[in-house]
């Protein structure tokens, strides 16, 4: 009887050993939201919602209406409009694989607007035509605090007119939402030029002039900018270069 007992409880210890030493995969993985990227709670969506009703209210009185573009669009867009040396083209885009298309999750908003425009053939409309949107955007960059992968963007956009007083209007638009959502009280707008086409290029000279004596402090990325794309120096946002930015927008 003893040895029979024994046996068994040999048998049993065999059987945890080969449990404890299994190399099978542990079927239960926490699951959570790629990163960069967020769920908006109930609580959240309230502010989101508010944020919006009160942008859509001050956007209709000054004649603007709602538009939304495909999440998807063709890469080429973007490439074209922003020029593919930008960080958005160049390192920022999700693709999607297609056999047929090249095509990226929506990066931006004002270009899939001017497509829609043109496709859209708005230019027979009474110019010029105020549009608006509040939409998911998606960039592969590296996030920082309070950046997101995929984030929210209000934009307005004047399309068949290039009256600075549409600059100007949407300024205030921008002045009037804040305000309203009692934000306003101690902002201060302050403007910035490249120039004009006519002087824009004495501008890059003097650009490039003055980064050159700090090229061997920048990051790759503003060293090739350097070469193909001065203009772009000034997107940067590598702790490194930051510093050598407002010395470029004084000349």
């Amino acid at each position: 009887m003893a040895n029979k007992v024994q046996g068994v409880f040999k048998k049993k210890d065999r059987v945890a050993a080969k449990k404890t030493t299994s190399t099978k995969p542990n079927k239960w993985i926490k699951i959570q939201t790629p990163r960069g990227m967020k769920d908006i709670l109930p609580e959240a969506m309230l502010y989101y919602d508010l944020v919006l009703k009160t942008a859509q209210n001050v956007l209709n009185y000054y004649g603007y209406q709602k538009i939304e573009t495909p999440v998807l669009e063709k890469a080429e867009l973007f490439i074209r409009s922003i020029g593919k040396e930008s960080d958005i083209a160049h390192k920022e885009m999700y693709f999607v694989k297609n056999s047929e298309e090249q095509l990226v999750l929506r990066p931006e908003g004002t270009a899939p607007v001017a497509r829609l425009y043109i496709e859209n053939a708005l230019f027979n409309l009474s110019q010029p035509v105020k549009l608006y949107y509040f939409l998911p955007f998606f960039r592969h960059e590296k996030p920082q605090a309070g950046r997101y992968r995929q984030f929210y963007q209000l934009g307005a956009e004047a399309l068949g007119s290039d009256s600075p007083a549409l600059d100007a209007q949407i300024i205030l638009i921008t002045s009037e939402i804040l305000i309203e959502l009692g934000l306003g009280k101690d902002i201060v707008f302050k403007l910035n030029s490249i120039g004009c086409q006519k002087c824009r290029h004495n501008y890059i000279k003097h650009l490039t002039k003055y980064y050159k004596q700090y090229s061997n402090k920048l990051c790759n990325d503003c060293r090739r900018r350097l070469k193909l794309n001065p203009l772009r120096l000034l997107d940067c946002k590598d702790e490194h270069c930051v510093v050598f930015k407002e010395g470029a927008l004084i000349f």
